[in-house]
């Protein structure tokens, strides 16, 4: 019951967010620990799976309401990002839209970001655009994720959403990076990288 109101709260937030209000259901499955590794083949890091049917583990012992509540806000995203991309949304705007919606839940933790910062080996948009291996190790997929966040927010918060939502459309039409961010943007893939990494350092 808890489960199903979450569900609706972050339905609406999210409907509201994107302007965007599917007429067909998503499905949600919950799953019990040993049950959702077994069926879902998803690594051990992972808290939550989209597949076209939102898939949680969902167990009694210890729930924790702001964990499943910051899962059902990534998840339920993918779902929205799936119908406005047709499928064409690359991995890292997919995953930073994803914790937009959740760090409204839980704050994202940026460590691994601030780490690769300082360190100075921040992954490059081309690379992000690569998403990553199945070999890749837990580090790796951290700030991948991290960083897809960190781009995604800023993202959002100089082209508003609305410009996020074309630039969804364009990856369903089949168009490259350098096309989407071109046309809806109005700026290269590269340049907007350089302002980004600009703005870090303000």
């Amino acid at each position: 019951f808890e489960i199903r109101e979450y569900l609706r709260e972050a339905y609406r937030v999210i409907s509201q967010d994107f302007a965007f209000y599917p007429r067909e259901k998503v499905v949600i499955l919950l799953y019990e620990e040993a049950e959702y590794r077994q069926l879902s083949q998803t690594p051990a890091w992972t808290a939550g799976h989209y597949d076209g049917k939102v898939r949680l583990p969902a167990y009694k012992q210890a729930v924790n309401v702001q964990e499943i509540k910051k899962l059902i806000w990534h998840e339920l995203t993918h779902f929205f990002i799936q119908r406005l991309s047709r499928g064409g949304c690359p991995l890292w705007l997919n995953e930073g839209l994803a914790q937009v919606e959740e760090n409204k839940v839980k704050r994202i933790d940026l460590g691994y970001f601030r780490a690769a910062l300082t360190g100075k080996y921040l992954l490059s948009m081309e690379e992000l655009e690569k998403g990553y291996g199945e070999d890749a190790g837990a580090t790796d997929v951290f700030l991948f994720y991290q960083q897809s966040y960190a781009v995604t927010d800023h993202l959002v918060k100089k082209y508003r959403m609305f410009k996020v939502k074309e630039m969804l459309a364009a990856f369903g039409r089949g168009k490259t990076a350098d096309q989407v961010f071109e046309e809806i943007l109005g700026i290269s893939r590269g340049a907007f990288e350089i302002k980004w990494l600009a703005s870090l350092k303000t």
